[in-house]
């Protein structure tokens, strides 16, 4: 089990080899991705999602144009009450060197102050967190 703060840098590595600043959230069932241009089609018989993803600072934010496929669709309930369907996928997180595979909603997050939201199915048998410490991996 690993020790975090309520917000750590994490990688995504089949997605980006750049850090990502994540929300560690025990409140949610779900982790989210902040993603622009997302739309999907049906290739082969498999839903694809095609979508740009922004990593480094927020500075100087780089797009990143990706083509994953579609593991399934959630009925999401925001925190303001509002009902989304997201697609999702899955990836691998990587946090100081271990590395698991999670499910990934997919949503626009850009009125939101973290890119990524850990949500405690991501969390479930690997993170610990420690909520009055941020950065805790450096």
């Amino acid at each position: 089990m690993l020790d975090v703060g309520w917000r750590e840098k994490i990688r995504l590595p089949e997605l980006s080899k750049r850090m990502i600043k994540a929300k560690m959230d025990t409140g949610a069932k779900s982790s989210a991705l902040h993603v622009s241009d997302l739309s999907i089609n049906l290739e082969d018989g498999q839903k694809i999602a095609y979508f740009t993803i922004w990593v480094g600072r927020k500075s100087k934010l780089t797009p990143i144009k990706l083509r994953v496929p579609v593991l399934t669709t959630m009925r999401i309930k925001s925190s303001n009450g509002s009902v989304e369907e997201r697609p999702t996928i899955r990836t691998n997180l990587q946090i100081n060197g271990r590395t698991w595979p999670i499910d990934i909603t997919l949503t626009d997050r850009s009125k939101m102050k973290y890119r990524m939201l850990i949500g405690r199915d991501a969390m479930a048998d690997n993170l610990r967190v420690c909520p009055s410490k941020s950065y805790l991996l450096g």
